[in-house]
């Protein structure tokens, strides 16, 4: 009795840790949302409250056609509702999106814990909680917060789904996955993916029929928001496209990139050359098979900032409004060298008004390997994993952390590392997964997802 006691208060701690944890730096972004809120508009977000301002105002999705083509409408739609409700101030949008990060934290513990147990649920909204990048983002006008969100609540619905053996619900997830790919194309490919993952789960743990339900239904709701934009686009602009978004990233980033780097000019003087071409996409193409050194290159170091997700310069504009550079820290960490980090953390400490940003630097490369570590050790714990099938739900959460911080590519930074932050959480939670009492060692020793 005295230890079931002392397990309760153990847990009771963990859970108070936990929320002070998550709510109390969260309100403080939410108060410097309205202090300063033009600390949280960086150059995109002109263009979302653009058309956030066309939906409230005329209903209808309209900008200049540029900025049209580029977006979808889930994020300026969350915008559009806020302030038609609260009012124009960006602090009441930096609240909505801080709201998100707590429901996310919440939808973390019940999927975590559905997989692994309490345990792994505390530590995945533990995890979460601990992350710069998703507290630091929310302060911003951007649209990863709200993608992150759609991500988590499609990831507990298919769980639940899977648990229950409810179709159900996992249509109900593919329905918020397909809203997430109207708040960031690049969730579009995760749609197979995790009808896929779904599949081989429901395998596992149905029987007959229901063995194909959750992919099915998972994969028709998904694709159900994501056919009726691309109608709306036929009908309105003679295309059945989802974004231009795609073509435009190729040209004016990727191929752009390559062409600077191999000819020692900015980006942005590599794509006004590009775009001075009578083709602009077929010269990318010319650009890209011409220089595949440079193109592997510009691509590695994107992959590389996305995958460190650090920020350090926008977060400390987000707290103080000033700026912040690394002086060579990042890339020195980037190119391996050992001795051009220690300078340049060495230069930067001394100086006050670059301490804060250093140290918010720090933080995010020591949380970044931190929950990769954990990841791999929630891997090696996977075979106790119960029910089997759910190892499945592991596997594809894994390829979607990989896909989507591999695709950005040359473009990659720390922002695009926001939506993959509660998956990660999920992954390094696996790390307290506990063996159960009845384990099938045999089958622990063959280590088999199905």
């Amino acid at each position: 009795m005295t230890a079931g006691r002392s397990a309760s208060r153990r847990r009771r701690v963990l859970q108070a840790a936990l929320i002070l944890t998550l709510v109390v730096p969260r309100l403080l972004l939410v108060g410097n949302g309205f202090a300063e809120p033009q600390r949280g508009l960086l150059t995109d977000s002109a263009g979302y409250l653009e058309l956030a301002d066309s939906l409230r105002l005329e209903g209808r999705f309209h900008a200049s056609e540029h900025e049209e083509s580029l977006r979808t409408p889930g994020y300026p739609a969350f915008l559009a509702l806020i302030q038609t409700m609260f009012g124009e101030d960006t602090g009441f949008l930096v609240a909505a999106q801080v709201l998100l990060t707590l429901l996310t934290a919440w939808l973390l513990f019940r999927t975590a814990r559905g997989l692994g147990g309490e345990r792994a649920g505390l530590a995945a909204a533990g995890l979460y909680a601990l992350s710069p990048n998703a507290l630091f983002w929310a302060g911003t006008i951007m649209s990863e917060t709200l993608f992150a969100f759609w991500l988590t609540l499609a990831l507990a619905l298919l769980v639940e789904g899977l648990l229950r053996q409810a179709w159900r619900w996992s249509a109900a997830g593919g329905l918020a996955l397909g809203l997430g790919v109207l708040t960031r194309p690049i969730g579009l490919y995760l749609a197979p993916l995790w009808a896929a993952g779904a599949l081989l789960a429901g395998w596992r743990l149905a029987e007959g029929r229901r063995r194909w339900a959750h992919a099915a239904a998972l994969l028709l709701a998904a694709l159900l928001p994501v056919l009726a934009w691309q109608t709306r686009n036929l009908l309105v602009h003679d295309s059945f496209r989802l974004t231009a978004s795609f073509r435009t990233v190729f040209v004016d980033y990727t191929a752009a990139s390559t062409l600077g780097d191999a000819l020692g000019i900015s980006r942005d003087e590599a794509a006004a050359q590009l775009q001075q071409s009578p083709d602009a996409f077929a010269a990318a193409l010319a650009v890209v098979r011409a220089y595949p050194g440079s193109l592997a290159r510009v691509a590695l170091q994107g992959i590389a900032r996305t995958a460190l997700g650090t920020e350090a310069g926008t977060w400390a504009g987000i707290l103080t409004g000033g700026g912040y550079a690394s002086s060579g820290l990042l890339e020195s960490l980037l190119r391996g060298d050992l001795g051009g980090i220690a300078e340049a953390l060495r230069l930067r400490l001394q100086a006050s008004e670059d301490r804060l940003g250093t140290e918010l630097l720090l933080w995010g490369m020591l949380y970044s390997a931190a929950v990769s570590l954990l990841g791999l050790l929630g891997l090696l714990r996977l075979r106790w994993m119960r029910p089997g099938g759910l190892r499945w739900v592991y596997a594809l959460v894994l390829l979607s952390v990989a896909y989507m911080i591999v695709l950005p590519l040359t473009i990659g930074d720390a922002r695009f590392r926001v939506p993959v932050e509660p998956l990660l959480a999920v992954l390094g939670a696996m790390a307290l997964l506990a063996r159960p009492a009845s384990a099938d060692l045999e089958g622990a020793r063959t280590g088999e997802l199905g």
